[in-house]
């Protein structure tokens, strides 16, 4: 993070989704101060999965499934942990042959 960062508690949510393996193997979407993730990096809003985090105004951290609220978390840690026990199993990334 720069010295002069405006917005620590987004880079702190992308910190906790780095720390996790899963997570780690998706590509990570950033928009608006929400996290979400995608399986494939040609047209990821095709391939997302996972719920939603983002930094709520009070200091909590919330976690959406398509714009509704699952929970809100003290910490950014909590918040990836609930997106790890939601992602299906065998998640991986998207491999697209050459050419489409």
């Amino acid at each position: 993070m720069w010295p002069d960062d405006r917005h620590p508690r987004a880079h702190a949510l992308l910190a906790a989704a780095y720390a996790q393996p899963v997570l780690r193997r998706l590509l990570p979407v950033n928009s608006h101060f929400n996290l979400w993730f995608a399986t494939s990096v040609e047209e990821p809003w095709k391939f997302r999965v996972g719920h939603v985090r983002c930094p709520d105004e009070d200091g909590l951290y919330g976690v959406r499934r398509r714009g509704e609220p699952v929970a809100r978390t003290e910490t950014p840690e909590e918040a990836a942990a609930l997106v790890v026990a939601a992602l299906p199993a065998g998640l991986g990334p998207v491999v697209t042959s050459p050419g489409g």
